[in-house]
């Protein structure tokens, strides 16, 4: 039986069959990244990769898009956001796999990649998405970017506390309300419990290899 709480080894092959048969084959698009990212932030056990990959499912359109489709002009003047400067709004409006938005949280961005965040090594000459915005919706940063907000809201200890359909209540909410102890439902939490059991039938499928 799979351990779920046991490092698995991943590979862009492996993730992409992994996707696909679950049901989101614009996930292939992002596999390689994914496998090369994840483990530099500690995300190789069954549950925090599963719980990971659903959320970045729901968050996405089922990876469909990197880039929110509303224009971003609801954002504008928004303090909380830091948006702040004339044109912020549509600036920095929702990009990467668990949307980034505003620019205290594109700066936020910009920092943890520059020095670093758990075990993710820091790179000092990582691009400031303050000034390069549009990056955030590329592939690789896609998904730093939603390993970030991972990260800062300590997600992983959630995801470790099994596959149960309460604890996959909490990562929903803790990605979509930014709360794990919420109790305002998160937006379409149904479908990402959905996604994280039909993403897992095909990890426990590989048994421990994808």
């Amino acid at each position: 039986m799979l351990d779920l709480n046991q490092p698995i080894s991943l590979s862009a092959k492996g993730l992409a069959a992994a996707l696909l048969a679950a049901g989101y084959p614009r996930g292939m698009d992002y596999a390689a990244e994914l496998a090369r990212l994840c483990p530099m932030a500690g995300l190789t056990t069954p549950l925090r990769l599963t719980h990971f990959l659903a959320q970045c499912a729901i968050e996405s359109d089922r990876f469909k898009t990197a880039t929110e489709y509303a224009s971003g002009i609801a954002y504008e003047g928004r303090k909380d956001l830091g948006n702040t400067e004339a044109g912020d709004g549509k600036r920095f409006k929702g990009r990467g796999l668990i949307q980034t938005t505003g620019r205290h949280n594109y700066k936020r961005l910009t920092d943890a990649l520059r020095k670093g965040f758990g075990c993710f090594p820091a790179d000092s000459a990582g691009p400031n998405f303050i000034l390069s915005p549009a990056l955030v919706a590329t592939p690789a940063y896609a998904v730093v970017s939603a390993l970030v907000y991972w990260h800062d809201t300590k997600l992983a200890a959630v995801s470790d506390e099994g596959d149960t359909a309460r604890v996959c209540q909490k990562v929903s909410r803790g990605v979509n309300r930014g709360n794990p102890n919420s109790t305002k439902a998160a937006n379409h939490e149904k479908e990402r419990t959905d996604a994280f059991c039909a993403i897992m039938e095909q990890v426990r499928k590989m048994e421990g290899a994808l």
